[in-house]
């Protein structure tokens, strides 16, 4: 068979078809399939994503980095996942040490996916270090080993602005969580920087670190007014916690407690229910959906709460009054 031929046989078929065919291709002997696969890495950007999948049968990394460099990103974009299973470490880095830095992140999350070593992406990232090239690695240092991310969070979070938040929430959430608190317990003032940071990774944190996450929110509210923290997301994961956190403090905030309504303890609703009653939005609604129970404890603050000048309650409430 020549490349016509087999074009014409591909033309015909599925994607799914398509991409069996070439595993199968790249299964064959290498005097076989080589001159086919050069003559498609040669052509069309079709062709030479052809020639990337028979990778998945011939297991060639020479070719996936190939294709890893190609000008189009319809095929250099489907290059990384072969180029993170086939490719040694030494050759990996070499690609990195070639490709744009905005090429780096998707091949380094194809890496660490692999479950490849974080040994040869640190050695890289610390060479980059030494070169003063960090604005490179700030954004892809969350893709470093947990050593290394510690030992220079504090300069990345300094120097790095946004860029590496998002992936260290992610990747390396405690170490992220526990260095912004030591800025936070280090704080004696109002510090803008800082209350970015937090509020850039707050929801993220409150998924993956919640305690650590409420102590963050506690530490920093003594230099910070609650209201410039973004707590919806911790209230949704920590109600109870931030139920306390609000009592405690006079500063005006916007959030509902209303979805987390069964999960606070009838004491803290009532409290915030004469404190702050905006933190309740639709609780007549949601009020009626609880068992009898819990309406009867928070039955004579709703009843405040809800009451008008005139004495009068919404009707869903009445309705739903277990008495």
């Amino acid at each position: 068979m020549n490349t016509a031929q087999l074009l014409s046989e591909l033309e015909t078929m599925t994607d799914r078809a398509r991409l069996k065919r070439m595993v199968a291709l790249g299964r064959l002997p290498t005097q076989e399939r080589e001159p086919i696969l050069t003559e498609l890495a040669a052509g069309s950007v079709y062709e030479r994503r052809l020639a990337l999948f028979a990778c998945h049968g011939s297991r060639d990394a020479r070719r996936a980095l190939q294709a890893a460099q190609d000008s189009s990103q319809h095929v250099s974009g489907a290059a990384g996942q072969l180029v993170a299973l086939l490719c040694t470490e030494e050759q990996f880095i070499t690609l990195l040490q070639t490709l744009p830095a905005a090429r780096h992140p998707k091949l380094l999350l194809q890496w660490k996916r692999a479950g490849r070593s974080s040994v040869p992406v640190d050695g890289w990232l610390q060479q980059l270090i030494r070169e003063h090239r960090q604005t490179e690695v700030w954004p892809v240092l969350a893709y470093g080993s947990s050593r290394l991310v510690r030992e220079v969070l504090p300069r990345a979070l300094e120097e790095g602005g946004g860029s590496a938040l998002g992936r260290l929430a992610r990747r390396h959430s405690r170490l992220l969580g526990q260095e912004l608190l030591r800025q936070a317990e280090a704080s004696r003032e109002r510090t803008p920087a800082l209350t970015y940071r937090v509020n850039s990774v707050l929801g993220l944190l409150a998924e993956r670190v919640g305690d650590l996450a409420v102590r963050l929110v506690h530490e920093l509210g003594r230099t910070t007014p609650l209201g410039d923290l973004t707590l919806q997301p911790l209230a949704l994961c920590a109600p109870q916690e931030v139920a306390e956190l609000l009592l405690a403090s006079q500063d005006p905030v916007r959030l509902s407690l209303t979805p987390r309504l069964t999960h606070l303890r009838p004491e803290q609703i009532t409290a915030l229910l004469t404190q702050r009653p905006a933190l309740f939005p639709g609780i007549a609604q949601a009020y009626a959906r609880l068992d009898s129970t819990r309406r009867q404890a928070l039955a004579p603050a709703l009843m405040r709460a809800l009451m008008n000048a005139e004495g009068i309650l919404p009707w869903t409430v009445v309705a739903s009054l277990p008495f």
